[in-house]
C-alpha cells in the first residue's frame, strides 16, 4: 500500500496499524508483535507534532527524497524525534500524549522498523503540510449554505 492510500485512510479515520515488538510481559505469554493504530490526529497532536518538527529543522523535501545516502543521514540526525512524532500520532491525545510520550518513544527506538518509522512520519507531515491546511480553508469559505438557491425560476398565474 502506497504512501497516498495510508494518508487517505488516515484522513477516513480508519488509521493505519504499526507493526512493533511486543513489550517482554506481552512476550512471555505468546505475543510477539503489536499493532497500535494511527488514526487522525487530533489539533492539539497536530500542533504538538508541527513543534517537534519546527524545532528538529527537518523539511519535507528531506522526507520526500530519501535514498540510501541520505537515509543514514536521516537516521543519526532525527530518530529521536521522529520516535517522538510516531509517539504522539500513536497516543493521540492531551495527557497520554505529555505523559506518556516521551517514553513510547524511546521504545520504540529499539523496538519499531525503521520502515514504519518514516512511514508514519511521512504521513505526519503530509497531513501537516500548508497545502492541506489551505485547501481545507478555501473549500470551507467556498461554501455558502446560506445563499438562496437560484435556481428556480419564478412562475407567473
Amino acid at each position: 500500500m502506497n504512501v497516498e492510500q495510508k494518508t487517505a485512510e488516515a484522513l477516513l479515520n480508519k488509521g493505519i496499524k504499526v507493526r512493533v515488538t511486543a513489550p517482554l510481559l506481552l512476550r512471555l505469554i505468546g505475543i510477539r508483535k503489536i499493532r497500535p493504530v494511527v488514526r487522525s490526529p487530533y489539533l492539539g497532536t497536530l500542533h504538538r507534532i508541527s513543534l517537534l518538527f519546527l524545532a528538529s529543522g527537518i523539511t519535507p523535501d528531506q522526507l520526500e527524497s530519501v535514498d540510501e545516502a541520505s537515509a543514514h543521514d536521516l537516521y543519526t540526525k532525527y530518530t529521536g524525534m521522529l520516535t517522538q512524532v510516531m509517539a504522539q500520532a500513536i497516543l493521540n491525545g492531551q495527557w497520554r500524549g505529555k505523559v506518556f510520550g516521551k517514553l513510547l518513544a524511546k521504545y520504540l527506538v529499539w523496538h519499531c522498523d525503521a520502515i514504519e518509522m518514516m512511514t508514519i512520519a511521512h504521513i505526519m507531515v503530509s497531513l501537516n503540510s500548508k497545502t492541506a491546511f489551505t485547501n481545507t480553508i478555501r473549500s470551507v469559505s467556498s461554501m455558502t449554505t446560506t445563499r438562496p438557491n437560484l435556481s428556480q425560476a419564478t412562475q407567473g398565474s
